[in-house]
């Protein structure tokens, strides 16, 4: 283990974590710089780029292969395996990394067990949005692969969410953990935003978050939408956006 402290910024992607993330990364969080990090501004569905730290993310995708899963497949199994060569070479990034290390991405959900054998405390920063909302933008940015048809219940795409939102749960009972919900408007987010900054240790750069939050980014997050979200989902799924609001 390192003598270091790392914060994750996680959930089940498409519910807001590159703002999130670029938000910690404008506020002085060490993240990496930018050779470092997966931006690709201009994708649909992330105009203003991803954030994600290359190496940790190429980890990521390694040890959820290692145990049969990936992001649209969650694993059925935990704890997650590694092998000896996977886990010395997570030492060795780790060792790279400096202290409080800041770090988005939406698999960190699965692997941040994984992870925290390397650091002397892990602090998670979960984000969420509706059932609806994430099925309808995973299909738009990915139509060959995800459906947005509210008429199957049982979808893949509701297994994504359904799967990564109780882990996300899970993951908050055992570490400190500060909540963000995408489906908030504009200036409640902004506001949350700058009080979890501040409480982590940083300095919350409001212009670059003006700048960078794109409302067409969540057009599956309006108040029809939520209403829309809970109308004849089933009950285990209303219940858990219920806890995940209940959490924050």
């Amino acid at each position: 283990m390192s003598n270091k402290k790392a914060i994750f910024i996680t959930g089940s992607g498409k519910c807001g974590t590159s703002l999130v993330a670029h938000s910690f990364f404008s506020s002085g969080f060490p993240m990496g710089s930018e050779e470092d990090l997966i931006i690709y501004k201009g994708g649909i569905g992330n105009i203003n780029g991803y954030w994600e730290h290359a190496a940790i993310l190429e980890l990521n995708r390694e040890i959820l292969a290692c145990n049969d899963a990936d992001w649209a497949a969650p694993p059925e199994t935990l704890p997650l395996r590694i092998d000896d060569q996977l886990r010395e070479r997570m030492r060795a990034l780790v060792e790279t990394l400096p202290d409080r290390f800041c770090c988005k991405e939406p698999r960190l959900v699965w692997t941040a067990d994984v992870w925290a054998e390397w650091f002397t405390e892990v602090t998670i920063v979960a984000v969420f949005r509706n059932p609806s909302g994430f099925r309808r933008s995973i299909a738009n940015v990915w139509p060959n692969q995800f459906s947005a048809d509210s008429s199957n219940q049982d979808s893949q795409e509701l297994h994504i969410w359904e799967a990564s939102n109780r882990r996300l749960l899970d993951l908050a009972r055992r570490y400190p953990s500060y909540w963000i919900c995408f489906d908030d408007p504009a200036p409640v987010l902004k506001r949350r935003l700058e009080g979890i900054i501040g409480q982590l240790g940083g300095t919350f750069d409001g212009g670059t978050f003006d700048a960078s939050f794109i409302p067409a980014e969540r057009r599956f997050s309006s108040e029809a939408d939520l209403n829309a979200s809970l109308h004849g989902m089933p009950e285990r799924l209303v219940d858990l956006y219920g806890q995940l609001k209940a959490a924050m």
